[in-house]
């Protein structure tokens, strides 16, 4: 499990988890942020972002986003898990849902 930093066009941080199955290579930041400037991967699992319910936070209501993160983990997928922006550990901001949109989009990319 880590925890990394989303920045977002509008400036604001996001907070999110980066996990790989167990089956995988461990994460190595430094050289995965150096492929991506090339646009040279250098990983091959999928990965699946899961997005938290309005008003929770990444580990979703009761850890549910938790457990399903797991499960997709044991099926061979990295999951990331992040909190949308104004909500968890991410900066603080004015909820809205052009904000979150924003948000996606910076987690997608």
């Amino acid at each position: 499990m880590t925890d990394i930093g989303i920045a977002t066009v509008r400036g604001v941080n996001l907070a999110a988890t980066l996990c790989v199955p167990e089956t995988a290579d461990p994460l190595d930041l430094p050289a995965l942020d150096a492929a991506l400037e090339e646009d040279d991967p250098i990983r091959t699992e999928g990965v699946v972002i899961l997005a938290h319910d309005f008003l929770t936070d990444r580990h979703g209501l009761a850890h549910r986003l938790d457990g399903i993160a797991a499960r997709y983990r044991r099926a061979g997928l990295t999951t990331v898990q992040f909190d949308f922006s104004g909500l968890g550990e991410s900066d603080d901001d004015v909820i809205t849902l052009a904000g979150e949109v924003e948000d996606l989009r910076a987690v997608v990319g």
